[in-house]
């Protein structure tokens, strides 16, 4: 039994491609990168109309601000069942927005909060809490 001669496919891989493709591959992680940064700080799409009232979020470092009657409860640096209970418990809803951590230390707390501590507020004011993961825009595991 004859075997027909295997044949070599007509195209070729263009001279340069694998370094073109290192290159885009390159730009494309500087570009998540930044973007990722910038969704850690609240400056993007992710807080800008989401919700009716969603603002800036504050830093860890920032001091919380006096409560007063009606206002929203500081929530920053507290866990985020901690933080949800306590906001629920004072008649507000609470939506949950997950950011790559700086540090390990951070997972898993309240890295900040829309509308800010101290605002006043109505009951049933959705907060946005904005919770540290190790692993990006996804809820870590337990």
């Amino acid at each position: 039994m004859t075997v027909a001669p295997r044949r070599r496919l007509p195209w070729r891989v263009p001279p340069g491609w694998y370094s073109r493709l290192r290159e885009v591959a390159a730009v494309a992680g500087i570009v998540a990168a930044v973007v990722a940064v910038l969704a850690f700080l609240g400056i993007g799409p992710l807080y800008q109309g989401t919700s009716p009232g969603v603002g800036p979020v504050p830093s860890v470092g920032e001091p919380p601000r006096p409560a007063t009657p009606g206002a929203i409860p500081s929530v920053v640096g507290l866990p985020e069942a901690h933080a949800a209970a306590r906001l629920r418990k004072a008649g507000f809803a609470v939506a949950v927005h997950f950011s790559l951590a700086t540090t390990g230390t951070q997972v898993g707390l309240v890295l900040g909060q829309a509308p800010a501590a101290g605002t006043p507020s109505g009951s049933g004011t959705t907060v946005v809490i904005v919770v540290g993961t190790a692993g990006g825009s996804h809820r870590p595991k337990p």
